[in-house]
C-alpha cells in the first residue's frame, strides 16, 4: 500500500447481487478508489475496525442461525480479508456493533436487544456476558410497536455502555465491569415522544454525546456525566419534510463540525457547527446526495467525506472544507451493489 493510499471498506445488503464486504485502496491525494478484494458473508450491514489486532468485525443483518458477528483477519498490505471466526449475536437482526478495547456490544434490531461479548487478547470474542432487552413506549405504534435496539456507543474510557432503545424513546447505559455480570441498564436521558433514537456519536474529547432520531429528524445534544448519566443540553428539528428516516451522526475528528445522514423524503447530509464551549450545534447546510445514504465516514485526514448511497448502489464522494465544513462534489464515486456501510482501516 502507496503513503498516499488508505484501505476503505464497504458493506452491502446482499440480495441485490452483492458479494458482501468490498475493500478498496483509496487515494487520499485524488479521493478515487480501486478494487481491492470481496468477501463473501450474507448481509454484512455494518463494520467496525481493530488495527491492533488487524481484524475487522461485521454484523450479518439476519435471522436465527445467520444472525452472527463475523470476524475477518485483514492484511494491511492488500486489503484482503480471510474468516477468523464468527459468534451468534444472540439476536434477530443485528444491525450494529461497537467496540471499546476487549468489549464488544452488538444492536439486535430484530429482537429488540443489545448483547455484550468479552473479547481475548487477539481479539476475538470468547464469553458472551450480557443480553439485554429494549423495551416499548413511543407514541409511533407502526415502528415502536416491537423493541428495537438500533446501536450501541462506548464512552470515551469505556466504562459505560450506551444504547438507544428505540422504541421507547431513551438512551439506555450499563457500567462495563471486570467481572462476568453487568448490572441492568439504567435511563441514562429521555428523548421527545416518538423520536425513535438511531446513532449516536462523540465530540472528541468524550464531554458530549450527539443522537439522531430515525422518526422525528431530531438532533438531541447531551452532557455525559461521570456516573454514566447524560444531562440534557438541547433538541433541534432537523428533517422539516417529514421523511421518517434519519439515519447516521458524525462528529468531526476536530471536533468544529457535525453531520448527519436524511432518507425517503430528500436524500442528503445535513452540517452542522459545533460550540466549543458547550457542545450546543446550529444548523449551516444541507447537502444532497444519491439515494437513501443510510451511513457515511470522514477520511482520516479529514480531506473527503463518503456517503453509503443504497439506492443509488453507490458510494458517493465528497470533498471536505476543514475550516468551514462543507462539501463539494469531487465526481468520484464507487459503484457497488446496495452499500450501506462505509469504513476506513486506520493502521
Amino acid at each position: 500500500m502507496h503513503p498516499q493510499e488508505s484501505i476503505l471498506l464497504a458493506g452491502t445488503y446482499t440480495d441485490t447481487g452483492s458479494q458482501g464486504i468490498y475493500s478498496f485502496s483509496f487515494n487520499k491525494d485524488e479521493g478515487s478508489a480501486r478494487m481491492l478484494h470481496t468477501f463473501q458473508t450474507p448481509h454484512p450491514s455494518f463494520l467496525i475496525t481493530a488495527p491492533e489486532f488487524r481484524k475487522v468485525y461485521a454484523v450479518n443483518e439476519a435471522n436465527g442461525e445467520e444472525a452472527r458477528l463475523t470476524m475477518l483477519d485483514i492484511c494491511p498490505d492488500t486489503g484482503i480479508l480471510h474468516v477468523a471466526g464468527s459468534v451468534p449475536s444472540l439476536g434477530d437482526g443485528p444491525c450494529h456493533v461497537s467496540r471499546h478495547g476487549l468489549a464488544i456490544g452488538i444492536s439486535n434490531y430484530g429482537a429488540g436487544n443489545m448483547s455484550i461479548y468479552r473479547c481475548d487478547s487477539q481479539g476475538m470474542p470468547t464469553c458472551a456476558i450480557a443480553t439485554f432487552k429494549g423495551h416499548t413506549g413511543g407514541p409511533c405504534l407502526e415502528r415502536q410497536s416491537q423493541p428495537h435496539v438500533h446501536s450501541t456507543l462506548f464512552g470515551q474510557d469505556g466504562k459505560y455502555l450506551y444504547a438507544t432503545d428505540f422504541s421507547n424513546d431513551c438512551i439506555l447505559v450499563t457500567e462495563i465491569l471486570p467481572g462476568c455480570i453487568l448490572p441492568i441498564p439504567d435511563i441514562a436521558a429521555r428523548l421527545s415522544p416518538g423520536t425513535g433514537p438511531r446513532h449516536m456519536s462523540l465530540s472528541p474529547d468524550g464531554q458530549y454525546l450527539y443522537v439522531i432520531g430515525e422518526i422525528n429528524g431530531e438532533v438531541s445534544v447531551f452532557h455525559c456525566l461521570s456516573d454514566g448519566q447524560l444531562k440534557h443540553l438541547q433538541t433541534i428539528c432537523d428533517d422539516h419534510d417529514n421523511g421518517y428516516g434519519s439515519a447516521h451522526i458524525v462528529c468531526s475528528q476536530d471536533g468544529k463540525f457535525l453531520y448527519t445522514s436524511h432518507r425517503v423524503n430528500r436524500n442528503g447530509i445535513s452540517l452542522w457547527e459545533r460550540s466549543s464551549g458547550n457542545g450546543t450545534i446550529r444548523h449551516l447546510e444541507f447537502f444532497p446526495t444519491g439515494i437513501h445514504p443510510r451511513h457515511f465516514c470522514i477520511s482520516p485526514d479529514g480531506k473527503f467525506l463518503l456517503v453509503a448511497c443504497r439506492d443509488s448502489n453507490s458510494i458517493d464522494i465528497y470533498h471536505r472544507n476543514a475550516s468551514t465544513g462543507k462539501l463539494t462534489v469531487t465526481g468520484q464515486h464507487i459503484d457497488i451493489p446496495s452499500p450501506v456501510c462505509v469504513q476506513f482501516y486506520q493502521f
